[in-house]
């Protein structure tokens, strides 16, 4: 209640793009196909207002950085 349903898609989608940028394996236009977007260049513009300007590579770069390595 009191939000719409672009909102809900929005929302999901950012979470999905986020958890899906964690993954090195898939690349940015293999996560932008995922989510739905026609044009890599609109995974970017939408990323970019869900991040407050950063870039999908830019929050993947900094992910990798903070994320640890698995035990060995």
């Amino acid at each position: 209640q009191g939000t719409s349903h672009k909102r809900l898609h929005e929302e999901v989608r950012h979470e999905l793009a986020l958890k899906y940028l964690r993954e090195p394996r898939l690349s940015i236009s293999e996560v932008a196909f995922l989510l739905g977007f026609s044009h890599v260049t609109a995974f970017y513009k939408a990323f970019r207002r869900w991040e407050n300007g950063a870039t999908p590579a830019e929050f993947r770069a900094d992910s990798a950085l903070h994320t640890s390595p698995p035990p060995a």
